[in-house]
C-alpha cells in the first residue's frame, strides 16, 4: 500500500489512528469482498440447480414478495432442465448505478459481481435498466453477450437490436414491478455450455419465457 506522511511507531494509538485515517477504504473494500466470497460459498453449499436464472441489472429495488411471485409465475412457463422433477427459477437482483448517496465501495463490489455474471454466470435472461443497457451498447459488449432479437422473438425482432423495451409490460406490472426504463435481453449460449444438455435447455427456457413475457396479456 502507498505510504502517507510519517508513520508512527507500530501498534501505538497514533499508529492505529494513522492506519484508519489513510487506509480505511482498503479495509472496507477487503471486508466487502470477504462478505461476497462467504456469501457465494454459502450459496454454493446450499445450491439449488435452477432451471433458469433471470437477473435484473439496474438501480431499482423490487419487493421481496413480488420477486417470489415472479419466480413462481416464471417457473410455470419453462421446462425442467436438470431432470429433477421440479421447475425452479432464480430471479436475481444485481443493483448497480444507485444515487450519489449509495456507498461507493458497495457499488464497486456489485459492479464486479455483475461483470462476473456477464462473463461466467448462469443467467440466460437479463432485465436491464436503460443506463446499464446503454453502457453495454456503447462499449460494444452487448453484441457479444446477447443474441439479436431477430434470433429469438417469435414475431418481429431485428438483427441490430439486442434488447426489448418492456415499458407497460403487463406481466411485470401485475406484480407491482415498474417497467419504465426496463429492457429484456437473452444471453447467447457459450461454446462450453452448448455441449451440455442442461444448459441447452436453460437457454431454450430463456427464449420461451421471454416470448411469453412479451406476449402476456392480463
Amino acid at each position: 500500500m502507498e505510504k502517507y506522511g510519517t508513520i508512527p511507531p507500530k501498534f501505538t494509538k497514533d499508529w492505529w489512528d494513522y492506519i484508519w485515517t489513510y487506509y480505511k477504504w482498503y479495509f472496507v473494500s477487503a471486508f466487502i469482498a470477504l462478505i461476497l466470497i462467504v456469501t457465494t460459498a454459502v450459496q454454493c453449499a446450499n445450491r439449488i440447480d435452477y432451471d433458469l436464472t433471470v437477473s435484473y441489472v439496474g438501480d431499482k429495488y423490487f419487493d421481496e414478495t413480488a420477486q417470489e411471485q415472479v419466480e413462481a409465475a416464471m417457473a410455470e412457463q419453462i421446462d425442467d432442465a436438470d431432470g429433477n422433477g421440479q421447475k425452479d427459477v432464480f430471479f436475481q437482483l444485481l443493483n448497480v448505478g444507485g444515487t450519489e448517496q449509495t456507498d461507493a465501495q458497495y457499488q464497486m463490489a456489485m459492479q464486479i459481481k455483475v461483470s462476473t455474471e456477464y462473463a461466467a454466470g448462469e443467467t440466460f435472461l437479463y432485465l436491464c435498466s436503460k443506463t446499464e443497457l446503454d453502457s453495454l451498447l456503447q462499449t460494444g459488449s452487448a453484441g457479444g453477450l446477447f443474441v439479436s432479437t431477430s434470433e429469438w422473438m417469435e414475431e418481429g425482432g431485428s438483427d441490430t437490436e439486442f434488447a426489448v423495451d418492456l415499458e407497460g409490460n403487463a406481466f411485470f406490472e401485475q406484480y407491482g414491478i415498474p417497467t419504465d426504463g426496463l429492457y429484456m435481453a437473452v444471453r447467447a449460449i457459450r461454446a462450453d455450455e452448448a455441449e451440455e444438455q442442461v444448459h441447452v435447455i436453460r437457454s431454450a427456457n430463456a427464449v420461451k419465457l421471454a416470448n411469453y413475457i412479451i406476449n402476456y396479456q392480463a
